[in-house]
């Protein structure tokens, strides 16, 4: 098949410029502006002015999550105390350990967020304000069966006090998806363990909800694994409600009278060609439902969705047509815990699943363009650097952290950290449940079964550089080129065929070649 760009050259390098660090770190404080009353300089609670307003970002004397690290620079050799007794010898070797440290890619352990309340409670979801990137949103819930009674957490953290949270909501089920709206950024929403959503208005000093789904007005009966706010078009400056349930059950919701559902979607099961040669020719199912554990909308479509289910199938689906899926992907032999759509090749989306694997797929071929398998346990959740179009994270249950750069190798992560508590036979690692990755800093987040968010620095990853978003889609379009072994033509590609074909070439302008091996 006739190639319409020439292949990139290995270690070629991209226009690009450097961001500096500012003095003034990632944000501000988390003043209190309610109602508009900055209120006592020294009251270092939140707020938002009014609806569609920035959260507040008011009064910072350097603090914030980049200030707070902007002193590790690369991972450079420092000085101690204990130097000047040292040996020439002695020191030299310090120094070239250190330094073959420093030239390795590698997380550095910065803080956790935790406390009392949260310890022993799984950290099963994390999210930013995307108004003030100094707010943090964490739930806590357990995942395991037996714990439907368990009570849930939602904290609000600061990173000038990790260890106590600016707010704390209470839930009567435990928390396991949330999701700040980015029209509203004061509005939180959550779903919870026993089939509810509740939504918060975080300038609200009362644990009360705003809304909370009722059984009279309608609501899911099983966990609600995925909450979203999704855009009501580009131009409107409104939002809607978005979940996905393991009922089957795809809902938007409506806050004019309460919090009612609208069914958009129920996912129906089908067979999964990826476990053909392990299931029995003429296998029953028990139910004609599919469980939905994830959803992810394109960044450039809010019209269209991806689903993953418990059977190992990813399913595109609409939210205009709720009778069939418009597409099945098949390559999971497992329940498929996340789906990430890129933030900015909308074609191109992750998932990751208990078959140990992690796959990267496009959204016009049903099978993986790119499996990523590097240890013997769940992958539990994978995200999307929102800076790096070609680096995402994962992390698995036995406690791994590993950060992929597909710039540089799809075979093996570039960065694989366990992360421990305790020392000696002390030591424990603790199942990872959730990551997340800073949006203005070279920032990871683990969140633990035990309750605790540990923040990384990444060291030896380009998690700094500006591109263009042109340079973005066209870096991550040829890493999935380059690398995959099924034929396949990018966005870029795409419309370099439609030029040729608008030009009298012999293929009709529009027409997309695909050919799998």
């Amino acid at each position: 098949m006739y190639r319409h760009r020439r292949r990139r050259r290995r270690g070629q390098a991209y226009s690009a410029s450097v961001r500096g660090d500012s003095a003034d770190g990632m944000s501000s404080d988390i003043d209190d502006l309610d109602d508009g009353d900055h209120g006592d300089d020294n009251d270092d609670t939140l707020g938002v002015r009014r609806i569609g307003d920035d959260v507040s970002d008011v009064g910072s004397t350097g603090g914030g999550m980049n200030g707070l690290y902007g002193d590790l620079r690369g991972g450079a050799v420092r000085g101690r105390k204990g130097d000047a007794a040292m040996s020439d010898t002695g020191r030299t070797a310090l120094l070239s350990g250190q330094q073959l440290l420093a030239d390795r890619p590698h997380l550095i352990s910065l803080w956790s967020y935790g406390c009392a309340e949260s310890d022993g409670r799984t950290a099963s979801c994390m999210g930013w304000n995307e108004q003030n990137s100094d707010l943090l949103a964490s739930g806590y819930g357990a995942f395991t069966f037996g714990a439907d009674d368990e009570a849930g957490l939602v904290h609000l953290w600061s990173p000038k006090n990790p260890m106590y949270p600016e707010r704390t909501y209470h839930t009567k089920s435990g928390v396991v998806s949330l999701d700040f709206g980015s029209v509203h950024p004061h509005l939180l929403a959550i779903g919870m363990k026993s089939g509810s959503v509740a939504i918060y208005d975080v300038r609200d000093r009362t644990e009360r909800p705003s809304f909370e789904s009722q059984h009279s007005l309608g609501k899911h009966s099983e966990p609600v694994w995925g909450v979203k706010w999704v855009r009501k078009g580009v131009s409107e400056g409104d939002q809607r409600l978005v979940s996905i349930s393991s009922d089957s059950t795809v809902c938007q919701w409506s806050m004019k009278k309460g919090l009612v559902p609208h069914e958009i979607m129920q996912l129906k099961r089908i067979p999964n060609r990826a476990n053909a040669p392990f299931e029995p020719k003429h296998a029953e199912t028990i139910s004609r439902q599919a469980s939905g554990l994830c959803f992810d909308f394109p960044s450039n479509d809010e019209s269209q969705y991806y689903t993953g289910t418990e059977d190992g199938i990813v399913h595109k689906c609409s939210v205009s047509y709720n009778e069939q899926t418009l597409e099945n992907y098949f390559g999971h032999t497992g329940p498929v815990y996340q789906v990430r759509c890129s933030p900015f090749l909308p074609d191109a989306f992750l998932t990751c699943s208990a078959d140990w694997t992690s796959c990267l797929w496009t959204q016009k071929i049903t099978k993986p363009m790119l499996v990523f398998e590097s240890g013997k346990d769940y992958v539990t959740d994978v995200r999307w650097s929102p800076v790096n179009s070609c680096v995402f994270g994962t992390v698995s249950r036995d406690g791994r952290c590993e950060i992929w750069d597909l710039d540089q190798s799809p075979h093996d992560p570039v960065i694989s950290h366990k992360v421990t508590r305790g020392f000696g036979p002390d030591k424990v690692e603790p199942k990872l449940s959730s990551v997340l990755f800073s949006p203005v800093a070279p920032v990871i987040m683990t969140g633990s079964e035990d309750g605790r968010i540990d923040v990384f620095r990444v060291n030896g990853v380009d998690l700094t550089t500006e591109w263009s978003r042109d340079e973005q889609v066209n870096r991550l379009d040829d890493a999935i080129y380059e690398h995959s072994n099924v034929d396949y033509q990018g966005s870029a590609q795409v419309a370099g065929a439609q030029a040729v074909g608008a030009a009298g070439a012999d293929q009709p302008s529009g027409t997309l070649q695909i050919n799998i091996n």
